[in-house]
């Protein structure tokens, strides 16, 4: 009886032994499994993360292309509407010249000093009571200069508008050859944010259905 206590007392603290070695075994085989596949979960997920930060990049791109095609198409409309006030005015001058209506003034003339100036002599030397034949001829001869000299201006200024008119032609020809490179490259872009969010669910939806092995 007392070997046989003898030996359950030494076996004991080998059991013991044997079992503490069984579990840091154990525990280190784990965490040595899952190493691999905890290093692949992470390269997704950086994959993955990449995607998205790709995709918002774009979407910034776009937002910034989207407000400069808004700002290219505002110009292209100003100067559209400039052109045309600028053709009709121009064209108001050339019938007055060709109708010999030299004394109409239109509201665009109205701050010229020059043409307001002409025409006053013009109307009051066509106003004017018959008078002796000396001054009669004055004002003749001061409305016959006066005439010439505005139909001069008006034609001056027509020239100018239509001069002015080219030179908003050109810039609109420049804004449109912009607006159609802003919006050519437009949908290059929404396709470059929906691939790269496809390759991002793609790839959430992959790491979502791989198989874990438990670390503890």
């Amino acid at each position: 009886m007392l070997r046989l206590n003898r030996r359950i007392a030494w076996v004991w603290p080998v059991l013991l032994v044997a079992g503490l070695v069984f579990v840091v075994a154990f525990r280190t085989w784990s965490g040595w499994a899952t190493r691999p596949m905890a290093a692949s979960t992470d390269a997704a997920e950086g994959v993955i993360k990449g995607h998205a930060d790709d995709a918002a990049a774009v979407a910034r791109r776009i937002r910034q292309l989207e407000a400069a095609i808004e700002q290219t198409q505002q110009a292209l409309a100003d100067l559209a509407a400039t052109a045309t006030r600028k053709r009709e005015q121009a064209d108001t001058l050339r019938t007055m010249c060709e109708s010999d209506q030299l004394t109409e003034c239109p509201p665009f003339l109205h701050e010229d000093a020059t043409v307001r100036a002409l025409q006053k002599i013009i109307r009051e030397a066509d106003g004017a009571t018959p008078a002796g034949d000396d001054r009669q001829a004055r004002l003749a001869t001061a409305a016959a200069v006066a005439r010439e000299r505005l139909r001069a201006r008006l034609t001056a200024l027509h020239d100018q508008l239509r001069n002015e008119i080219v030179d908003v032609e050109e810039r609109a020809a420049v804004l449109g050859q912009r607006l159609r490179i802003e919006s050519r490259d437009l949908p290059r872009l929404r396709q470059q944010v929906d691939h790269r969010l496809d390759r991002s669910t793609a790839g959430a939806e992959a790491g979502s259905t791989a198989p874990r092995l438990p670390t503890d």
